[in-house]
């Protein structure tokens, strides 16, 4: 009842005191965590779902989690919460065992089920931007995932264990519109490099992008950096910095 009053509160002094965290109302059987989160109510919805003893996942008489509701309700801010605080987001209900995700897609919130079906634990950032899709790009900055991410990727050249990050990643495949998506992401930095100190515009002298070219100068890149073969962009030009480093 104090979930359903939104009284965050209640709620806190009700845990402490150890009440049943996942005690269920009639007649729809609902948590106090479901409660607070079909009626949009974050701030009751992070007391509980910050508690320990709270089940992330547990249902509804329906079979619905918590994640599920936030769905169907298209409320991305309280699904980012409930991912944060580890609701699992596959879990699946009903006779077409239906996911959060579907449900968003059903509510016409596709926006929200794209960033349900792009687990951080799960996607790289990087290969997403190498594989030109800006949807799981986007779905998991704002899971927390940094666009200035660096890790390896594997692509059909092999493992690049030099590292990409998403800009690089993108420049190397010639993809500038994912790329001037990602110059526009705050704190994004254009000339943030890879282990050899190989930069976005020096992958996109080597691939032969003139767009790609303009478009990191007008967003302050240097072209004067220098690789660890003491290369610079110009020296890339038409593939000669080498680029890839992929095996």
């Amino acid at each position: 009842e104090a979930a359903r009053a939104g009284d965050a509160p209640a709620c806190a002094a009700l845990l402490a005191q150890g009440v049943p965290a996942d005690a269920r109302a009639d007649p729809g059987g609902y948590t106090a965590l479901v409660a607070a989160v079909f009626n949009g109510d974050v701030a009751t919805a992070r007391v509980l779902a910050s508690h320990p003893s709270v089940g992330k996942d547990a249902t509804d008489s329906r079979g619905m989690t918590p994640l599920m509701w936030a769905a169907k309700n298209g409320d991305k801010e309280m699904a980012l919460l409930l991912l944060y605080y580890g609701a699992q987001r596959w879990h699946r209900f009903g006779p077409n065992f239906l996911s959060a995700s579907d449900l968003a897609h059903q509510g016409g919130f596709d926006d929200l089920a794209a960033m349900l079906e792009h687990d951080p634990e799960k996607k790289s950032i990087c290969l997403m931007a190498w594989e030109n899709n800006w949807a799981a790009v986007q779905a998991l900055v704002q899971q927390g995932v940094s666009p200035n991410t660096k890790h390896r990727i594997r692509d059909s050249q092999g493992w690049h264990h030099e590292q990409y990050t998403p800009l690089i990643a993108a420049c190397a495949a010639g993809h500038a519109d994912l790329a001037r998506r990602l110059l526009t992401l705050p704190g994004v930095d254009a000339d943030l490099a890879n282990r050899l100190g190989q930069t976005p515009l020096m992958y996109s002298a080597a691939v032969g992008s003139e767009e790609l070219v303009l478009m990191l100068l007008k967003f302050g890149a240097k072209r004067n950096l220098v690789d660890i073969h003491k290369k610079r962009a110009l020296d890339w030009c038409g593939g000669g910095g080498g680029g890839g480093g992929g095996g």
